[in-house]
């Protein structure tokens, strides 16, 4: 399960999110695949398109948020799943448009893909 946590500041705008886990979409169904891509049979464990879509549009949200915007942020991600990223400073109308953008994405990979995110938000 892949669980992500959105930060928000006391007037209720976007300030960070965390996310952690993995969907393990196929891992129950022990799912072989050949294919172009792979050299030989290989079993998917953690590694699914769910993961890849969240990972992918949140790295593009904190590229976004420093490249693009200029904002500075903590930023952290290791091989467990977790990545987290939180603005330093007071969020405005540029992090918080990008920060809601990677939400309502976010919620409409959870559409398409039920039962494998969970998003909550937590006043920060």
């Amino acid at each position: 399960m892949i669980n992500i946590y959105f930060f928000k500041s006391k007037k209720k705008i976007l300030k960070g999110f965390k996310i952690e886990g993995h969907s393990n979409l196929f891992k129950g169904f022990g799912l072989k695949i050949k294919g172009f891509f792979l050299k030989k049979s290989k079993i998917i464990n953690s590694k699914d398109y769910i993961c890849s879509a969240v990972s992918a549009v949140s790295y593009m949200a904190v590229i976004g948020l420093v490249k693009v915007c200029k904002k500075k942020v903590s930023f952290k991600t290791d091989k467990s799943g977790l990545m987290e990223c939180c603005l330093k400073g007071e969020p405005d109308r540029q992090s918080s448009l990008m920060l809601d953008t990677l939400l309502k994405t976010l919620k409409e990979i959870d559409k398409e893909y039920p039962g494998n995110i969970i998003i909550k938000s937590i006043e920060n």
